[in-house]
């Protein structure tokens, strides 16, 4: 454990843990494959002006971050418009680069709270009525 605020203790994966990694992802691709044969909607590919956005496997996650970042979340975000009536940004109340990133989406905030014994904020963007 160390001295932190919030508190934090750091954790690795044991050799039988790295075991059942296979079967494990396996499932998550499986998964991955019939929920989109049956929402083709939920993992779509979206297309913008300098980036192909196509749903990853967990291998590639590590690689996410980088200048595109911001148009990958405008392409998401435009998706998610035409799928939800809102979406929501579960954020800590700390993390002021992530909060300051979801307020230049338009996101108000909604609510504040704990969540894991952390504090939270809770911000959300609505679709705009019909």
């Amino acid at each position: 454990m160390h001295t932190a605020v919030p508190p934090r203790e750091d954790y690795a994966i044991t050799m039988l843990g790295q075991s059942a990694l296979p079967p494990i992802n396996g499932l998550r691709s499986w998964d991955a494959a019939y929920c989109t044969a049956r929402d083709p909607g939920r993992q779509p590919t979206l297309d913008g002006p300098t980036l192909h956005v196509r749903p990853l496997a967990a291998s590639v996650f590590e690689a996410c971050g980088s200048a595109t970042h911001g148009e990958r979340k405008a392409l998401m975000l435009a998706h998610a418009d035409t799928q939800v009536d809102v979406v929501w940004f579960h954020i800590g109340r700390d993390n002021h680069r992530s909060r300051t990133a979801a307020e230049k989406t338009d996101a108000v905030l909604d609510h504040e709270g704990q969540r894991d014994q952390h504090p939270y904020c809770w911000s959300r963007i609505d679709r705009p009525p019909a």
